[in-house]
């Protein structure tokens, strides 16, 4: 729960936005290593700019159009001229630990052989959740721009809750979270 309350850091100077499904789609789109799917690469300082300067932007649908706007790739560059290069080393960690902050889930309990058949999307991970959110019929019903642009734990914690409103028993609730506790043992997360 804690991680639906946090407050977006600043990083390199800037304020950043909740970490939204909408930034998760723009970096992927840029192939950011920030991105666990092109997280293979070590980020370096050109990843980190254009990292921080999307999300400190908003999100959907703005954050998309604002990425084709006149003279953004210059305001852009411009802007990461000037960071000195003694803030580059924390700007990094600072910047990796609110994409990590911000895309905490609930915890699961582990899926195993012969469950019963939790289905596992084949589509991209925002656009499964987004799908789910907006859904009215068997989702949350949310408006398509709330989806996009609320902060990425709020949106797992809705979607682990619609999950579990469907007969999804994969989530591990409060009170087996502190029996474990009292026995000194942890859930295995689900990845």
């Amino acid at each position: 729960m804690e991680s639906v309350m946090m407050r977006a850091p600043a990083v390199l100077g800037r304020r950043l936005a909740p970490f939204s499904l909408s930034h998760c789609v723009i970096l992927d789109y840029l192939e950011s290593p920030f991105v666990p799917e092109h997280g293979t690469a070590e980020p370096g300082f050109a990843d980190l700019v254009l990292g921080v300067w999307v999300c400190s932007r908003p999100g959907w649908p703005d954050g998309i159009e604002g990425l084709y706007g006149a003279g953004l790739e210059h305001e852009c560059k411009r802007w990461g001229r000037g960071i000195r290069e003694a803030d580059v080393g924390p700007g990094m960690a600072a910047f990796a630990q609110y994409i990590r902050d911000f895309s905490q889930a609930p915890e699961r309990w582990p899926a195993w052989e012969g469950q019963g058949g939790r289905h596992v999307p084949r589509a991209p991970f925002a656009f499964t959740m987004a799908c789910a959110l907006m859904n009215g019929g068997k989702g949350c019903g949310l408006p398509e721009e709330r989806v996009w642009n609320m902060p990425l734990c709020l949106a797992t914690a809705y979607y682990a809750t619609c999950g579990d409103m469907a007969g999804d028993d994969g989530l591990v609730s409060e009170a087996e979270r502190r029996g474990m506790a009292a026995l000194g043992i942890g859930a295995e997360r689900e990845e």
